[in-house]
């Protein structure tokens, strides 16, 4: 069963937000970041019988002058509250598609520690190859600077997970298996999901299914992608299908 989620589940009793996007209905709410990609658009033949994300850079829309606006995506607003928070996708690692070519796309989220100053908080996990790049995913480190890998990637489906836990920091899962960790006691909240790929001047393309926001009692561990989830979770009213594919 495929259900599309669009709205945001509010349980008063207890604080608990879940929301999921399986990409079978129309792009809304999403806006530029640094630079629109050359395609962000719902795919309905790369996997049949699945609609999929397909977020895709055109290699002659590298920007030349600045790397800062060759990291190519698109935003969504998810604000969460309560603990812990968490952003979810998964993404399709195509190694027979992109070679030996330079690779990097993935989930970021925008954390603030109070809704009145500037962002505080840009945790990523995202695919990366090429160069001096092992093949892999990686988190950033948004306080010092600088990428570090975290795991290998399986060819296929893979679910990338940001949790926020207030007063402690991030913890990064791939797969479901906790890979790695930013300590960061300020930030509060996440606010909003960036899906994107850098430029290094060659087209390719990245795959996205299933996104998902989720806060509070709403927070479990993430299955690997192909595991089947079955029945319906309610939630203030809200029913929530979360579909997982066969891998």
């Amino acid at each position: 069963m495929k259900l599309f989620a669009g709205c945001l589940c509010l349980s008063l009793a207890a604080v608990t937000q879940a929301d999921t996007l399986t990409f079978d209905q129309p792009l809304t709410g999403w806006t530029v970041d640094r630079r629109a990609p050359g395609v962000f658009e719902i795919n309905n033949s790369q996997f049949p019988g699945n609609n999929v994300l397909q977020l895709g850079v055109v290699g002659s829309q590298r920007e030349l002058s600045s790397n800062f606006y060759n990291y190519q995506g698109m935003q969504h607003a998810f604000p969460l509250t309560g603990s812990p928070q968490s952003y979810s996708i998964d993404q399709f690692v195509s190694p027979s598609d992109w070679g030996a070519d330079t690779i990097n796309s993935g989930i970021w989220g925008v954390g603030y520690e109070s809704p009145a100053v500037d962002p505080s908080a840009y945790p990523i996990v995202a695919y990366r190859q090429g160069g001096a790049d092992a093949a892999g995913y990686y988190s950033f480190d948004y306080i010092n600077g600088g990428w570090t890998f975290l795991t290998a990637a399986n060819a296929g489906w893979n679910n990338l997970r940001l949790e926020l836990t207030p007063g402690t920091g991030i913890q990064y899962f791939v797969n479901g298996v906790a890979v790695g960790a930013t300590a960061d006691s300020a930030t509060a909240n996440l606010t909003n999901v960036i899906l994107n790929s850098y430029n290094n001047g060659k087209d390719y393309n990245v795959f996205y299914d299933n996104l998902t926001t989720e806060s509070g009692a709403a927070v479990a561990a993430v299955p690997l992608p192909g595991a089947a989830m079955a029945g319906l979770t309610l939630l203030g009213g809200c029913a929530i299908g979360r579909r997982r594919r066969r891998a």
